[in-house]
């Protein structure tokens, strides 16, 4: 009888396994369970602190994004030249209700990168397409008629983790007037630290299985080969 001799450690994520060859390490594993975007719950009050809405957005943790910002190919050059900029953290997905209104981005835009220091923002653009790069603000809603809002994030602090500000919001239907309030931003789930094998629980727990695995797939080759020389 022939016995695969791959050892694959499966650890359980609640919706399913993630496989992983048997000279994984443990900083293997806790790579493999980091998470491939960064989600973030927004929540909307008014200026007396009674919630008025609520959101999301993310972004993806890896890569960068290229943005023209004059509208003629410039992000297939190489080196990249004064007319584009290239960003980490560029926002994948944006989605809320406020005041009635549903949320969406009027611009390309990115999110802090600390490691980095880059500043979140977006590239407002003229009807003709050339950009201009506004920094510690996003800007929501048609950019151009007003319709059915505008809305714009002022960012007063940011972090890996966190985020507040103030919002501005002129809708349409009520005259453009101007409606004001604050935000506040959380990670969902909080970033999964790696942890350092010899210290964390996951390490602990990894190397656990693959002892216990080992040892089974030793005492099963042990058993063929006393079973081979019977017969």
């Amino acid at each position: 009888m022939n016995i695969k001799k791959t050892l694959l450690v499966l650890v359980l994520l609640g919706t399913g396994f993630t496989e992983l060859p048997a000279n994984a390490s443990p900083l293997d594993l806790a790579q493999n369970l980091a998470p491939q975007t960064t989600d973030f719950s927004v929540s909307y009050f008014d200026n007396s602190g009674q919630p008025v809405g609520s959101g999301a957005f993310s972004y993806a943790n890896e890569g960068t994004h290229c943005i023209e910002l004059v509208p003629i190919n410039t992000c297939s050059r190489n080196p990249p030249g004064w007319d584009n900029i290239t960003v980490t953290h560029y926002l994948n997905g944006f989605s809320g209700n406020l005041l009635g209104q549903s949320l969406y981005l009027g611009a390309e835009s990115w999110w802090a990168d600390t490691a980095t220091s880059q500043l979140p923002g977006y590239v407002a653009r003229e009807r003709s397409g050339r950009g201009f790069i506004t920094y510690n603000l996003l800007f929501l809603g048609d950019p151009f008629s007003g319709y059915p809002y505008q809305m714009s994030m002022g960012i007063s602090s940011v972090s890996d983790t966190a985020a507040d500000g103030t919002w501005f919001m002129s809708i349409a239907s009520s005259n453009f007037g101007l409606t004001t309030g604050t935000w506040t931003a959380r990670s969902t789930p909080d970033p999964i630290s790696i942890p350092t094998p010899e210290t964390e629980p996951l390490a602990g727990l990894a190397s656990f299985a693959a002892l216990g695995f080992a040892t089974i797939l030793k005492r099963k080759l042990a058993q063929n080969a006393t079973n081979q020389k019977n017969t």
